[in-house]
This record gives C-alpha cells, sequence and structure tokens, in this order.
C-alpha cells in the first residue's frame, strides 16, 4: 500500500502516519519510488517562476 501511495505522490507524512510509523527515517525509505512528483514539484516552481501556471 505504502509503495503506491508514494508512487502516486503522497507525502511521507500520509504514508507515515498510515503506517503507524513513529519517526520521518521510518518512512523515507519510500521516498525513492517515484521521481513525477518531484517532477511535478519542479514544474510548478519553474512555471511561476516564469510567470505562467503549471499545468500537467
Amino acid at each position: 500500500m505504502a509503495s503506491y501511495q508514494a508512487i502516486m505522490g503522497s507525502s511521507l507524512a500520509i504514508i507515515g502516519r498510515s503506517l503507524g510509523h513513529k519517526s520521518p527515517q521510518c518512512t523515507a525509505i519510500y521516498a525513492r519510488l517515484s521521481n513525477a512528483p518531484v517532477r511535478a514539484s519542479m514544474g510548478a516552481a519553474i512555471g511561476r517562476i516564469r510567470g505562467k501556471d503549471f499545468e500537467e
């Protein structure tokens, strides 16, 4: 379940909470599963810098 949450772009805080993790370090392993949220965030930031709204 957590792997799919990460791939779909859920935050590590949400993933950790759904798994009952007490520390962020336990959940950090899921951060490596998908670069899509990172790309989307970068695209949004670049669009904002250029004065445009980001659309997927």
